[in-house]
Order: structure tokens, then C-alpha cells, then sequence
């Protein structure tokens, strides 16, 4: 279990635990423990890295999570997107994100684009601004990318397939992905 434990931590470590690392680092450095805080900091430098190019590929729609949730717009969408992929901004051909060390980042920005977006749409049919439910919804999307993100890795849908292979019984591993 160390590879799924690992990939989770490298994920946690991409997303939120940019700024933690950049304070832990500082503290280290402070210390006088410099390979250390450099370790951090590389840490931080991978996972801000990860993000600022999530930000910069979803702010330009070159970045998809699984796409609109009302079934009609998400047919519409699917005509010119991937399901949690990315593109090189300027071409057509989508390359997905799943199974990758990009996944995390990559899923936690795709879906709080997509949350936030869906709120957005959601307020202006209302025709009043709804903060807490856009942000709310940037948040739970953003949280489902992530374990999407991780439900698509190799070893946890080979878990879901060997649990299905004893007991006859989805688990849910195999086939969130």
C-alpha cells in the first residue's frame, strides 16, 4: 500500500500543501538545517509549478474535469472536449491527466473551474450573486477532482477489479475511473 499512499501525499503535497512547505522550509532554513529546507522548498517549488500550470491551462479552457453535470450541456461540451484532459493551448488534440503525477493538481482545478462555473450559471438564472453557494461549489468539485484524480490511478482500479474478481461485488475502485 506504500504506492497509493505515496501518490496521495505527492498529491496533498502539489495542492494544499504548497504554502505549508514554503513555512516549514522557512522554519528549517531559519534552523540552520539547509538540506532540509531545501527539500521543502523543492517541494513547494513541484506542486506550485503543478498548480500555476492547471490555473493558466483551465483559465484558458485547455483544462476539462468530467465536464457539465445537467446530461444535455454535457453532450454539447463533449463535442469539443475530453473528459479530465488537458491540450497544449492553439491545438485540437486532447491528452487526459488520469494516471499521471499531474492528476491531483490537475483535477482539483479542473473540477473548482467547473463548480464554480456551474454556480456562476446557477446565480445569474436566479439574477442575484449567491457567494457562498459559487464558492461552496468551487470547493466540492474541487474536492471531487482530486479523489477522481486518485480513483483513476492504475493501482487503486486494480484493487477495485481484484475485490470484484473475489467477491463478485463492485467496490466502487474499479469503476470510478
Amino acid at each position: 500500500f506504500n504506492v497509493p499512499l505515496n501518490y496521495a501525499k505527492q498529491g496533498v503535497e502539489r495542492t494544499l500543501g504548497v504554502p505549508v512547505n514554503v513555512g516549514r522550509a522557512a522554519r528549517a532554513y531559519g534552523a540552520g538545517d539547509v538540506e532540509r529546507g531545501a527539500e521543502l522548498m523543492a517541494k513547494a517549488t513541484i506542486g506550485a509549478a503543478a498548480m500555476t500550470t492547471a490555473g493558466a491551462l483551465a483559465a484558458g479552457d485547455n483544462l476539462t474535469g468530467d465536464g457539465p453535470s445537467d446530461p444535455g450541456d454535457r453532450r454539447v461540451w463533449e463535442e469539443t472536449h475530453k473528459r479530465n484532459s488537458f491540450r497544449v493551448p492553439g491545438t485540437s488534440e486532447w491528452f487526459s491527466w488520469e494516471g499521471t503525477p499531474w492528476g491531483i493538481p490537475f483535477g482539483v482545478v479542473a473540477g473548482a473551474k467547473e463548480g464554480w462555473s456551474e454556480a456562476q450559471e446557477r446565480s445569474a438564472k436566479k439574477g442575484q450573486a449567491e457567494p457562498v453557494d459559487v464558492v461552496g461549489s468551487a470547493a466540492l468539485r474541487a474536492s471531487q477532482g482530486a479523489v477522481q484524480a486518485f480513483a483513476s490511478q492504475s493501482f487503486v482500479r486494480n484493487l477495485g477489479d481484484g475485490y470484484k474478481l473475489l467477491t463478485g461485488q463492485e467496490s466502487g475502485l474499479g469503476s470510478v475511473a
